[in-house]
């Protein structure tokens, strides 16, 4: 089951931690393409897709604290990230 959460504006400058609200911020997505490798043993193929966001869509992808160690914060250590596509769904984090 899916965790839905919303970022209450408020919020959102403490949350970004000095991105300015109101300057534009791009979100770069490097996708790989296996299939190259996969079916004739070449070299993956990539391409970069950009997106500019919104300072709430910034604030639902900050890496998280998920805990403290004597003292200092531990924060989530992402090692993929998965792109679902859903047509108009509410923001999830």
């Amino acid at each position: 089951m899916q965790k839905r959460c919303r970022v209450n504006r408020e919020e959102l400058p403490e949350v970004l931690g000095g991105i300015e609200m109101n300057k534009p911020v791009a979100l770069t997505v490097i996708i790989r393409d296996d299939s190259p490798m996969l079916v004739c043993g070449d070299t993956p193929k990539y391409r970069r897709v950009t997106f500019n966001l919104e300072p709430w869509q910034i604030a639902l992808m900050e890496v998280k604290e998920t805990g403290k160690l004597m003292g200092k914060p531990i924060h989530e250590d992402i090692s993929k990230v998965f792109i679902e596509y859903q047509e108009d769904s509410p923001p999830t984090g």
